[in-house]
């Protein structure tokens, strides 16, 4: 359960880093906002992905083995 939060503050922390130290210089605040959200939904894709790559390469590999490689690949994310 600490791991899910620590990995929620890491992508909270990654989208607000987004966002640019001098927002009324030649951005409206809902294009900020816009940048945001779009950083926020593209960090959501990058987990589905990595999820949809560990099934994909389980499906090459032998029955046995898919657990080993469920677990390289949840390390491979918390690295």
């Amino acid at each position: 359960m600490c791991k899910k939060k620590h990995s929620i503050s890491i992508l909270l922390l990654i989208s607000l880093s987004a966002y640019p130290a001098c927002a009324g210089e030649s951005t409206t605040i809902s294009q900020d906002h816009g940048n945001m959200l779009w950083t926020l939904i593209a960090a959501v894709l990058v987990f589905f992905m990595q999820a949809g790559f560990a099934m994909v390469e389980s499906g090459f590999t032998r029955a046995k083995t898919s657990v080993n490689i469920m677990m390289k690949n949840l390390m491979d994310f918390y690295s």
